[in-house]
């Protein structure tokens, strides 16, 4: 198994979300929910949940709120029955009451002085199986590094024989100060390099723009009221809806997004012509693959709706998305989030404010194991994560599983009243979708760009 680096002191950008969610609208909890073939044994969940506290540091820190950028500290008197509870939900329980029970989590703040994580097994559902509910702030990791975190829980047989351990921990050295490259450029091309920093200039401007109004006329309200809710569907409906149009299965994941919120104006009446959406894009790399925390930029892009047919939908954001990651301002992002943290946090939080607030829906892409999973012996049937919106109206995150999407949706209960019309609206998209990725033509034998397994290793 991988090792994983730990930074003692937060990057800027983990910094302006600790510090920004002092706005109860922009708290970063993220949720998983997993769904279990049966429950596992007390006694063996208990062994691999004090088997994860010990491999991983992090889950015993908490944070201390040293400004401008916190630092994350051994946490006192740490007791894992202050994080793990394992619940008999009676035997008469549906998933919908494992979902209710993760929306109250998700709604309930962290105790910022503690650990930041709360882990739930609860067994007792009518139809015998058992499920997970897993709490975690979003300064420990971002998708990808949950995939590196959740690998010191889960097993790829129910009964390994033996299991890997992590390396040792390493803490990243304090990097050396050196002339920055597009200086030294600027000396060899000072013409190019002008007209790149103007390019780069007007991108993080863009970037930072603040602006509060939301697009949709619809979803304008906002509270600290999230609900979540689940649907799943065939890998290989993204996967070759992409392929049909020359794209990829992320630019059918927000092609499906779109569809969904055009469908969702319609049927109020309310026309939607353009949504900003808020897009986090992995920027990991040989150098970071390993390391904890969050390893993304956001990418606020501006889209058009509807007036297409699915295909043209698909084209048209497939070469819109692929723009988007051209944008100079994406490899400025930190050194943005540093100069923003330094005019202080009522400031800095009235600027992020500003950036978060008026963007419509947040939709995150995070690659899976695409084999099965077992945890404490039990094989995981469904794996669903949830991201918060963040000063959106909803929040769309996709999970890849074992040759299955798992779409968890995060809506905001002021902005998004009735969540049965979305989840309706989605469940049509999926289905339009569907008959785009009927159109490619299927391969005989599997296909080699299946995403890789993270961090896991039999």
């Amino acid at each position: 198994m991988s090792r994983i680096t730990y930074d003692e002191t937060m990057s800027s950008s983990d910094a302006l979300i600790w510090h920004i969610e002092q706005d109860p609208q922009l708290r970063s909890t993220v949720m998983s929910v997993w769904f279990l073939e049966r429950p596992p044994s007390p006694e063996r969940m208990r062994a691999t949940v004090e088997r994860m506290v010990n491999q991983l540091p992090r889950l015993r820190q908490s944070v201390l709120d040293d400004r401008p950028r916190p630092r994350w500290v051994a946490a006192e008197r740490f007791d894992i029955d202050d994080h793990y509870r394992y619940d008999d939900l009676g035997g008469s329980a549906e998933r919908g009451d494992v979902l209710a029970r993760a929306q109250h989590w998700v709604r309930e703040p962290f105790d910022r002085s503690r650990p930041l994580w709360q882990l739930g097994i609860f067994s007792g559902l009518a139809d015998g199986r058992g499920a997970l509910v897993l709490k975690l702030h979003h300064a420990i990791a971002d998708g990808v590094g949950l995939m590196l975190m959740l690998a010191a829980m889960a097993d790829l047989e129910p009964n390994p024989r033996h299991r890997p351990a992590l390396a040792d921990v390493v803490t990243p050295p304090t990097p050396v100060v050196r002339a920055p490259k597009h200086f030294s450029t600027f000396l060899r091309h000072p013409v190019a390099s002008t007209r790149s920093a103007v390019r780069s200039g007007l991108s993080i401007v863009k970037l930072v723009m603040p602006n509060r109004k939301p697009l949709s006329p619809l979803m304008k309200r906002r509270s600290s009221d999230l609900c979540l809710d689940t649907v799943a569907l065939p890998f290989d409906t993204l996967r070759y809806a992409g392929k049909q149009v020359g794209g990829s299965l992320n630019d059918a994941f927000i092609g499906l997004v779109l569809d969904s919120l055009d469908r969702y104006h319609d049927r109020y009446g309310s026309g939607c012509g353009k949504i900003r959406i808020h897009m986090p894009i992995n920027i990991r790399d040989a150098a970071t693959a390993d390391r904890a925390g969050n390893q993304f930029v956001p990418a606020r892009i501006v889209m058009k709706v509807g007036d297409d047919d699915a295909e043209g939908r698909l084209r048209r954001v497939s070469k819109h998305l692929a723009a988007v990651r051209q944008e100079p301002a994406l490899r400025w992002v930190n050194t943005v989030s540093a100069a923003i943290q330094r005019l202080g946090v009522p400031i800095s939080r009235r600027i992020i404010g500003g950036m978060m607030k008026g963007v419509d829906v947040l939709a995150s892409n995070v690659a899976g194991p695409p084999c099965p999973l077992y945890l404490a012996g039990e094989h995981v049937e469904e794996f669903y994560a949830f991201g918060p919106p963040a000063g959106a109206a909803l929040n769309i995150t996709l999970f890849s599983y074992d040759n299955t999407v798992h779409l968890g949706v995060t809506t905001v209960a002021a902005a998004v009243e009735s969540r049965r019309h979305f989840m309706s609206c989605l469940d049509e998209a999926i289905t339009e979708m569907t008959t785009v990725a009927a159109k490619w033509p299927k391969p005989t034998t599997a296909s080699a760009d299946v995403p890789l397994l993270l961090g896991l290793a039999s």
